[in-house]
């Protein structure tokens, strides 16, 4: 086939002008290319994910080439990627899912999700908890001072930032910011670190550092800018549960990501700038992390240091976006469920993996009915629990 004549079906197929017949063309055609029954081109409006459905693609390519080593099977990808890379280039702002291969299982309807429009997204919600007991739900009040404790103003400078500023004869308390299920939430500590918190995480902090070092606790997911002062080194202690593994984080100046969830394989640590060493607190085993590295540090309190994990997915809920490169669908019902706040269960195994990014400010039933759209899974939303099922 000429790629001018697969550039015209691929338009035809966005734009939801393609007749069946030229549907069924494009469809043969793509069985002559891939023997992959669970391959999904999966293209988003994020023009930094462009990139990174061409390197998944490319890569499969590659290895088709390296166990071919055939020119003429060569030629056949060079049009297949031609193909794929001008579907990119015409797509529209909003995402498209497009499920090229001999499977085509009909797309069900919408109304087993229907109840899901109801649901909607997560938002700058969290509560403050002071060392006296006083709670202040952050979300309702009003920007300006919220209290002040021991020396230590502590002021809503934004509808998402929490900010602390200590005077010098300031005495330290202990503070907990909780963020709910659907709830995210920014502080500056009083260093003039800044802190991001995931949904359903906590960080536990003084409200003035004193002392050679300055100590954390997290729960949950944070992002970091930790405040460059080598000579007050700046610790996070991670604990998911009692029990469960935890680890000790020491840094100098750096930007990092912590993923401790209870529900996670493993403590998750992701450098991007900077330098910190992680430190098992079951085994004392340490690693010194450089950026573009990830510490896992699984139940079994074993620790490893993985090299360019995909740091932009990483942090792309800081940024108001769910992003997933060849994630399972569990892995992508764990980042949903604590967004939105619903419990999720499953009907069937889903072997399929996905690459797609998704805005957080929609509703759930806009992120079911894309995910659906594969033709791979389907839901069925009954109050605020999500069903999963195979197709």
């Amino acid at each position: 086939m000429e790629e001018n004549r697969l550039s015209e079906l691929a338009e035809k197929y966005l734009n939801k002008t393609i007749s069946p017949e030229e549907e069924a063309e494009l469809h043969a055609w793509w069985d002559q290319e891939t023997n992959d029954e669970e391959e999904q081109i999966v293209i988003t409006a994020q023009p930094e994910t462009y990139d990174r459905v061409k390197d998944r693609i490319l890569d499969g390519l590659n290895r088709k080439i390296d166990a071919e080593r055939a020119p003429t099977r060569l030629r056949r990808i060079d049009r297949r990627w031609l193909v794929a890379a001008s579907i990119i280039l015409i797509a529209a702002t909003t995402a498209i899912i497009i499920p090229l291969s001999r499977k085509q299982p009909a797309i069900p309807g919408d109304a087993p999700i229907d109840a899901a429009r109801a649901i909607k997204p997560g938002g700058n919600k969290a509560t403050l908890e002071l060392a006296d007991g006083r709670t202040f739900r952050l979300d309702s009040v009003k920007q300006g001072l919220v209290t002040s404790e021991s020396g230590t103003n502590i002021t809503k400078t934004g509808t998402d930032l929490l900010s602390y500023s200590a005077s010098g004869n300031a005495k330290p308390t202990y503070n907990i910011v909780h963020t709910p299920k659907g709830g995210q939430y920014r502080v500056t500590l009083p260093d003039g670190s800044n802190v991001w918190l995931d949904a359903a995480s906590s960080i536990r902090f003084p409200t003035a550092f004193e002392g050679k070092q300055r100590l954390v606790e997290l729960s949950g997911e944070a992002y970091f800018e930790v405040r460059d002062d080598p000579g007050h080194p700046f610790k996070v202690v991670v604990s998911p549960n009692p029990g469960s593994p935890s680890c000790e984080i020491t840094v100098l100046g750096t930007h990092f990501d912590i993923n401790s969830y209870p529900d996670e394989k493993s403590i998750r640590t992701t450098l991007f700038s900077g330098s910190l060493r992680v430190t098992s607190s079951q085994t004392n085993r340490a690693e010194v992390l450089k950026p573009g590295q990830q510490a896992l540090l699984d139940k079994d309190h074993d620790l490893q240091v993985t090299e360019s994990p995909d740091t932009a997915s990483i942090i792309a809920w800081k940024d108001g976006l769910f992003q997933f490169k060849s994630a399972s669908i569990e892995e992508i019902m764990k980042q949903m469920a604590r967004w939105y706040d619903v419990d999720v269960v499953y009907s069937g195994k889903i072997s399929e993996h996905f690459v797609s990014t998704l805005p957080m400010d929609s509703s759930l039933f806009e992120g079911l009915h894309t995910l659906q759209k594969t033709g791979r899974v389907h839901f069925k939303a009954e109050g605020r629990t999500i069903t999963v099922f195979p197709h």
